[in-house]
C-alpha cells in the first residue's frame, strides 16, 4: 500500500515537472513538425491542382458554348494550349471536345443521341468515333438540341508520395454544356468539310 502511494506521488511529480532539455525536445518534435507541414503542403497542392483543372474545363466549355461560328482544328489547338497554361504547365494535360445531338429515330420514334463530331489533343487522348463511347454519360435532351462535351485530363505527380500514401493519379473532368444560342450552333470545319449534324444544310 505504501509502495503504491509512493508511486502515485512520483507520477504526480513527474506530470508537474516542467524541466526539460531543449535539444532532446527538438529531436523528438522537429521530425513530427516537418512531416506535418510537408503533408499539409502536399495535400493542399493536390486539391489546388484538381480545382484548377476543373475550372479550366468549365472555362473551355463556356467559351465553346458562346461560339457562333464553326470550330476549327486551330481553335481546338488553342483550347488545348490554354488548358495546359491554366494548369501552370506543370503536368501533362489532354483535351477532348465532342458535340452530341438529339434526334428522333424515324423507326422507333424514340429520341436517340448522335455523335456530331469529336476532336482530341494530347498524347493518349483519342477522339470518339461512336456515340456509344459516351452515351451513358449524356444528360437527357430534347429532340433537336445538342450538347458540347468537354473532357479534360491532367496527370498529377505529388512532390512527396511515400510518406503520405499519395500516389500519382489522373484528374479527369466530363463537362456537358448546352450551346447558348441557336440550334446546330457548334459545327466543325476542318478546312475542307463542315460537319453540323443538326443543321445538315450547313455541311459542305
Amino acid at each position: 500500500m505504501i509502495q503504491m502511494q509512493v508511486l502515485k506521488s512520483l507520477f504526480r511529480e513527474f506530470l508537474k515537472d516542467e524541466d526539460a532539455t531543449l535539444s532532446a525536445e527538438t529531436a523528438i518534435i522537429l521530425p513530427i513538425l516537418l512531416w506535418a507541414y510537408g503533408g499539409m503542403y502536399v495535400f493542399w497542392d493536390a486539391f489546388k491542382m484538381q480545382n484548377i483543372n476543373v475550372k479550366s474545363a468549365y472555362t473551355i466549355a463556356d467559351m465553346l458554348s458562346r461560339e457562333i461560328v464553326n470550330i476549327t482544328p486551330e481553335y481546338i489547338d488553342g483550347m488545348a494550349a490554354m488548358h495546359n497554361f491554366l494548369n501552370r504547365d506543370r503536368y501533362v494535360t489532354r483535351l477532348r471536345v465532342s458535340v452530341v445531338g438529339a434526334q428522333l429515330d424515324p423507326i422507333s420514334g424514340n429520341t436517340e443521341f448522335v455523335l456530331c463530331w469529336s476532336e482530341a489533343r494530347g498524347n493518349g487522348m483519342e477522339r470518339h468515333t461512336a456515340i456509344s463511347d459516351i452515351e451513358d454519360r449524356i444528360p437527357m435532351m430534347a429532340v433537336g438540341t445538342e450538347v458540347i462535351v468537354v473532357e479534360t485530363e491532367m496527370d498529377y505527380v505529388p512532390l512527396l508520395r511515400r510518406p503520405y500514401g499519395l500516389d500519382e493519379r489522373t484528374f479527369t473532368n466530363f463537362i456537358p454544356t448546352r450551346p447558348r444560342f441557336n440550334r446546330g450552333q457548334v459545327g466543325f470545319d476542318d478546312g475542307s468539310t463542315v460537319v453540323n449534324c443538326l443543321n445538315p444544310q450547313l455541311n459542305t
